[in-house]
């Protein structure tokens, strides 16, 4: 079964369409970590995904560019109590590489920069190595 899958807390596809230009497709919309995890582990790798990155009220407000300056992103998030977007990007990697399945297409539409780039580096880093390493 192919889906696509878009993770936010709040919003919905159509509110990200000012910076964003996603696919025009159905997607299946999760609204935490544990419901992106859930939901892969039940359906498998999506086509697409789209990451939101603050996933819960304490994300909002962090200051996760003064973080990423002081070489604390990792620590940062790792200090949460609550799952962040870069958290769900970290386990789609671990499952495709445990999986030997290719990393899906994906899209960062959240409006933290600094967390934005740091899923789109994770995803970039880890896609030669899962390609590499697939099921043939």
């Amino acid at each position: 079964m192919s889906y696509n899958l878009f993770l936010d807390d709040l919003r919905q596809v159509k509110d990200v369409s000012s910076w964003i230009e996603l696919p025009l497709v159905s997607w299946a919309i999760v609204r935490s970590y544990k419901e992106f995890t859930d939901y892969i582990q039940q359906n498998g790798v999506p086509a697409i995904v789209s990451f939101d990155a603050d996933l819960a009220e304490e994300h909002y407000g962090v200051n996760w560019e003064e973080a990423d300056r002081d070489g604390n992103f990792e620590k940062l998030n790792n200090s949460l109590r609550q799952k962040t977007g870069y958290d769900a990007a970290k386990f789609l990697v671990s499952y495709c590489l445990d999986k030997k399945l290719p990393l899906p297409q994906y899209y960062v539409h959240s409006m933290n920069v600094t967390a934005k780039k740091h899923i789109e580096m994770l995803m970039e880093r880890y896609r030669p190595i899962a390609e590499k390493n697939r099921k043939k």
